[in-house]
């Protein structure tokens, strides 16, 4: 008889995508400063809620 030899399937190791934050504004006026903490707010939980390794944020 044959010998039959299973092999088990290794799961791929996923790694976390790094990611970093880059916010810009052209102006220092106070709506601009409003821009910029939102972009901050808004893209900071963004990316919390996904998979990603956050790296650093460049203002």
């Amino acid at each position: 008889m044959k010998k039959i030899i299973v092999i088990p399937v290794k799961s791929p190791e996923y790694k976390k995508l790094r990611v970093a934050e880059y916010y810009r504004v052209s102006t220092l006026s106070l709506v601009q400063k409003r821009s910029l903490d939102w972009q901050i707010k808004s893209y900071t939980k963004m990316i919390s809620e996904q998979p990603l390794d956050f790296c650093q944020c460049i203002l």
